[in-house]
């Protein structure tokens, strides 16, 4: 038996998202707590995948910096000016990794048979690559389907 590789794995508070790339489809556990719910899209089968930034993006952001702003300040009420240098610098530092790495990624995928929302990318930089990653192995599996056709 083919051992499978994990493609992409999605972290969730209540569980993650872990996609397989198979030959001919994309196999997903989609882990809640205590179960998992297995789908299987078939490339011949698959319509689209959309990907769009989340809208919390902006909020998570702002409550860095609020956070960070309000520990500074703290920190000032009690004279204590290395102490905000260290907060006012690990806040920037926070607030600039959380700004590299994008908004998250809310993910839709349609099929013949129905319209699935389980995330397949974290973050939105990593949709792209993804993609092209399927779409390689869709590309593969053509000449073989043709061949088997005729």
């Amino acid at each position: 038996m083919k051992r499978k590789t994990t493609f992409t794995r999605v972290r969730r508070p209540l569980g993650p998202a872990v996609w397989y790339l198979e030959s001919d489809h994309l196999l997903v556990s989609n882990q809640r707590l205590f179960w998992a719910e297995y789908h299987r899209f078939y490339f011949a089968d698959l319509r689209s995948i959309t990907f769009w930034p989340a809208p919390r993006y902006w909020i998570r952001v702002g409550l860095k910096v609020l956070l960070a702003g309000l520990i500074t300040w703290l920190m000032a009420l009690l004279n204590s000016t290395i102490a905000v240098i260290v907060v006012l610098a690990a806040g920037v530092a926070l607030v600039a990794r959380e700004l590299e790495q994008g908004p998250d990624a809310n993910t839709r995928l349609e099929t013949t048979h129905g319209i699935y929302h389980i995330p397949l990318a974290s973050r939105m930089r990593h949709g792209p690559k993804l993609l092209e990653q399927i779409a390689r192995q869709r590309a593969e599996l053509a000449p073989a389907a043709q061949a088997a056709a005729e």
